[in-house]
């Protein structure tokens, strides 16, 4: 039972390409339904299981008081390793076909206020940037992510051979190893060819841009922290993550007349569904300034 378990795993790392992050996920994810199923029906085969034992252990995340992204999640897992089985012949049906998961609330992204970005980059960083690889490498990461809305995880993997300063872009490996390029402006290449040039004098063989002082590439741990402590400099926002970069940038330029279609791309977001909630966001902001400026936007009170 448990090795088809493995099997689905193995299939999502080297033939989808998922992350080792999402593989571990999905991992504990199933072996949760696994050991629920265990609990409740004792040994069994996974083409036996019906679309009520798949209720039955959303109910009890539910119960559990879950979250119901996270409930989502694992029903996704379920959901894709039973595809996966029945295309392999392991099983005859889909028991979450019919299988709806709780409705999630959709939260508007956090962002920086105009204000707070420019303290952020024209005040806090500069004063902060004492000539040492440490602090260049932090300005870089800072103007990266507000820059170019990359990921977290895509800035950790970029190598120096991704980086085009001909054509001005950086090649950018995405979610599923989708490719796509972004391009920078002038103002950063002039921060990545000093911080190149002092990363050289620590360590030549290494060939992801980020490095540490011995030389191993950064964890997600010391750009969340990086991230995190410049934030908290400017902005009282309770969400202080990489995140709120690439959501300031989104908002930036869809505020600055980019077309969504544009901004889904360069955010590398897999349909424009995903893209539409930064609307959402420069729709709220309209109305808060309205509100603010219109003399009419609120009635008087008598």
């Amino acid at each position: 039972m448990i090795t088809k378990i493995d099997s689905f795993v193995k299939y999502l790392r080297y033939e989808k390409g998922y992350s080792s992050h999402t593989l571990t996920a999905y991992q504990k994810d199933l072996f949760l339904f696994y050991d629920y199923l265990k609990e409740k029906i004792g040994d069994f085969d996974w083409d036996t299981i019906d679309k009520d034992l798949v209720r039955g252990f959303i109910l009890s995340l539910t119960m559990n008081k879950e979250k119901a992204t996270t409930v989502n999640r694992k029903l996704s897992a379920i959901r894709s390793f039973y595809r996966y089985m029945l295309r392999l012949g392991f099983v005859k049906h889909n028991p979450t076909a019919q299988v709806v998961g709780p409705k999630v609330k959709k939260n508007l992204p956090v962002f920086l206020k105009e204000e707070e970005l420019d303290r952020l980059i024209d005040e806090i960083q500069p004063e902060e940037d004492d000539g040492s690889f440490e602090a260049s490498q932090k300005r870089i990461i800072l103007n990266l992510f507000y820059s170019t809305g990359i990921r977290c995880s895509e800035l950790l993997n970029i190598k120096e051979d991704d980086i085009d300063y001909s054509l001005k872009q950086i090649r950018i490996l995405g979610k599923r190893n989708k490719e796509r390029f972004i391009p920078f402006g002038e103002e950063l290449e002039e921060m990545l060819d000093g911080y190149i040039e002092k990363k050289h004098c620590i360590d030549f063989e290494n060939p992801y841009l980020f490095i540490g002082r011995k030389g191993k590439k950064i964890s997600y741990s010391q750009v969340y922290n990086t991230v995190k402590e410049n934030l908290s400099q400017v902005t009282t926002v309770q969400k202080k993550s990489p995140h709120v970069l690439r959501h300031t940038f989104a908002t930036v330029m869809l505020n600055n007349g980019a077309q969504l279609n544009s901004v889904k791309e360069l955010l590398g977001h897999a349909s424009l569904s995903s893209t539409e909630i930064y609307t959402h966001v420069s729709f709220e902001e309209m109305k808060t300034i309205y509100k603010s400026a219109h003399p009419r936007a609120t009635k008087k009170r008598r």
